[in-house]
């Protein structure tokens, strides 16, 4: 498993990738090279663990903004703006989100389920896929105490430049599919 989510996306994957943000811009891949590492959330705007999660995605977008590490909610192509901008407005979102209407990042990242995580450096390489935290075990299932937070170590592994411990887990939401 660890092995696993060190693939690079190909630079046509990122260069020629184009999509749209809620608020009408073109969002390029290729802009997440500026960036130390980029973290793209998968999410559904009717998933309730979606939406449950929306505190811990804006707390660690704002932990590790200073790291250089960029967060960016996206969502599938049947999944209208407004939809999502009533989201990102509901749950006070602070990150930039982007509409995947040809399906080029699901597509990119093999993403099947919401909320899942995936992290790239600046130079394309995977360097973390699956599950914010353990707080879901499986769907509609809860633990009261999270013991472990994936998402958060492998973010302070990159911003401590050291390699990520844990590179994949198996993530549990919402099926986008």
């Amino acid at each position: 498993m660890q092995a696993s989510a060190q693939k690079r996306l190909s630079a046509e994957e990122i260069i020629t990738s184009l999509l749209k943000t809620t608020d009408g811009n073109i969002f390029r891949m290729y802009e997440t090279r500026k960036f130390n590492a980029s973290v793209f959330v998968f999410m559904l705007p009717d998933c309730p663990a979606c939406e449950n999660y929306t505190r811990t995605l804006n707390s660690m977008s704002d932990k590790f903004k200073s790291d250089g590490i960029q967060f960016y909610g996206v969502f599938p192509d049947f999944i209208k703006a407004e939809e999502i901008d009533n989201f990102r407005k509901t749950y006070k979102l602070r990150f930039p989100m982007l509409m995947d209407y040809n399906r080029e990042l699901l597509n990119a990242f093999d993403a099947h389920v919401a909320p899942s995580v995936y992290v790239i450096s600046e130079t394309t390489l995977l360097l973390y896929r699956g599950r914010i935290d353990d707080w879901m075990y499986a769907v509609g299932k809860k633990r009261t105490v999270i013991s472990h937070h994936e998402l958060e170590d492998a973010l302070e592994d990159i911003a401590d430049h050291k390699p990520v411990r844990v590179n994949q887990t198996q993530p549990v939401g919402c099926l986008i599919d």
